[in-house]
This record gives structure tokens, sequence and C-alpha cells, in this order.
């Protein structure tokens, strides 16, 4: 069944592993330009956390999930353990970010959003490991639907209204 075999998804993460590579490269890009302003910032510094941590995940599943021979129980238990490094970091920049702003704005835990799909991820892990189930096809989604709001947020950092310069 090829919702459970990762070597049947070979094509799809070896496409998806360049795409977050390449939103990836244009954070550290877009981050790079502008690192004082960013860091400055704690909603930018956020959302530039945010998208490297989502988009550094999902480069790293599509490489595990391209190790030659990779049974459906590594894959699963790989995603299950990057998903709880990525979840962990989650929250605590986002328990450190609310601390130290007096609470977050509305637009820093809508742009947190794709990490809701975090659940997809490790729903299909686990229906890796037990063996049955949706499998990779929830992944997928949630590599999918992931993209779109990290294109989203490289604009975001591209083209931020906090780090437009006032000119007289």
């Amino acid at each position: 069944m090829a919702a459970l075999d990762p070597q049947a998804w070979h094509d799809f993460f070896g496409v998806a592993g360049p795409a977050a590579a390449a939103l990836l490269g244009l954070v550290l890009v877009a981050v790079s330009l502008r690192v004082e302003s960013v860091e400055a910032h704690p909603i930018l510094r956020n959302r530039a956390r945010t998208a490297i941590l989502i988009l550094g995940g999902l480069l790293v599943l599509s490489l595990v999930a391209l190790f030659p021979g990779i049974s459906a129980l590594w894959f699963g238990l790989a995603t299950l353990a990057i998903e709880a490094v990525r979840i962990g970091l989650t929250v605590s920049w986002l328990y450190v970010a609310a601390r130290s702003a007096s609470g977050l704005p509305r637009s820093v835990w809508l742009r947190t959003t794709p990490n809701l799909l975090t659940v997809l991820s490790v729903a299909g892990a686990v229906s890796l490991i037990a063996g049955r189930g949706p499998g990779i096809y929830l992944m997928a989604t949630a590599f999918v639907l992931t993209l779109g709001p990290m294109l989203f947020s490289v604009w975001g950092l591209l083209f931020a209204p906090e780090l437009r310069t006032v000119r007289r």
C-alpha cells in the first residue's frame, strides 16, 4: 500500500525537499539583509524563527524519507522525533515572546497556524508506526498546505512594514 511505503513517495519528497530548501534559503537571505532590524523587532524575529523552524523541519523530513530502503516504522519514528522538536521549540519561543512582549498580537498567533499542521504529520507518523491508515497521505497534505503560508511568511519578511524607513 502506497500510503505506508516511503519508497513509493520518493518523487514527492524529491520535490518537497528542494521546495522547502529554496524557501528556507529565501528566509535566510531576507533575514541576513536586515539582521539588525529583524533581531530588534520581536514580531519579525518570531516570524523568521517560525519560518526557519517549519521549513527546516520539512527539509529534514524530506531528506529522511529519501534514505534508501527506509521502512515505514523508521520513517514514522523519525517523523515523531522531528515533530517533537519542532513543537517543543515553537511552544518555548511563543512562551518567551508572550512574556517579554506582555502578550502577543493576533498576527503572531495567526502566523503560527502552519504549526497546527504538525498534527497531520504526527498522525501520519503514528499511522506508519501502526502499519495501517492514511500514513504518508497525511504528511503530504501537511507539506502542501504549509508551503502557501510559508510563501506568505517569506514575503512578510522581505517587505515587512516594520522594516520601512521613513524618508524626509
